[in-house]
């Protein structure tokens, strides 16, 4: 996988995390699965970011998405 592509998963799985911890806290229980995703995420985002020889800064990110999403897409 390309780091962009690590890149983007992590937000994704970070993002789907963040309802289910809200869920979890709400029905006071601990978010021990939501934990483990939102973890997840930041590990893959941070593999991507240190095999990234320039890094991600915050204007690269919607060409970071647009190209992997192209890329899944076939366009």
């Amino acid at each position: 996988m390309t780091p962009d592509q690590l890149f983007v998963l992590g937000m994704v799985i970070g993002a789907i995390s963040i309802p289910a911890t809200i869920a979890a806290w709400s029905e006071k229980r601990r978010p021990r699965v939501p934990a483990i995703a939102m973890m997840t995420g930041g590990v893959l985002m941070l593999i991507a970011f240190a095999r990234n020889p320039g890094g991600y800064t915050v204007g690269d990110l919607p060409d970071v998405i647009y190209g992997v999403l192209g890329g899944l897409l076939g366009g």
